[in-house]
């Protein structure tokens, strides 16, 4: 399993005891704004997106990784799309649908190279989500 090495490798980049918390609560409200800005707003993203590839670029986090973990969203995008062609602006909400999955996917992306999964669940505790998410999210990771 690759992508189990990947988050389990030790990381430079991580910070210390207590901002784990900080960083998911972060990336939740970042993903929140993407996810509720409505599709003829769309230019709005493009900030998130200049800030995201300014981010990858700093911690220096391959464009190859985000690809491939891109790549596994297609299947799911597709059958949604298929749901938004008999709109009748379909291509507008498609294509935010791409965007906002993209970007939500790279956010989450970004969060799990550079905090530990040790350091993931201990922040989400913290953050005081439901012990039963925290449980499932370590049966994932194993």
């Amino acid at each position: 399993m690759r992508i189990d090495r990947q988050l389990l490798a030790p990381n430079p980049l991580r910070p210390g005891p207590g901002l784990p918390a900080h960083r998911i609560a972060f990336a939740l409200g970042w993903i929140s704004l993407i996810a509720l800005l409505p599709a003829r707003l769309w230019i709005w993203q493009l900030p998130s997106a200049v800030a995201l590839i300014l981010i990858t670029r700093t911690l220096r986090i391959s464009f190859s990784t985000l690809l491939q973990r891109t790549l596994l969203l297609w299947p799911f995008i597709g059958l949604t799309a298929i749901g938004l062609l008999g709109y009748s602006d379909w291509f507008l909400r498609i294509s935010n649908l791409v965007v906002m999955a993209v970007l939500c996917l790279w956010i989450l992306t970004l969060l799990t190279q550079t905090t530990s999964v040790i350091e993931l669940m201990s922040g989400l505790r913290r953050l005081r989500f439901p012990a039963v998410w925290v449980e499932l999210f370590a049966f994932l990771i194993r």
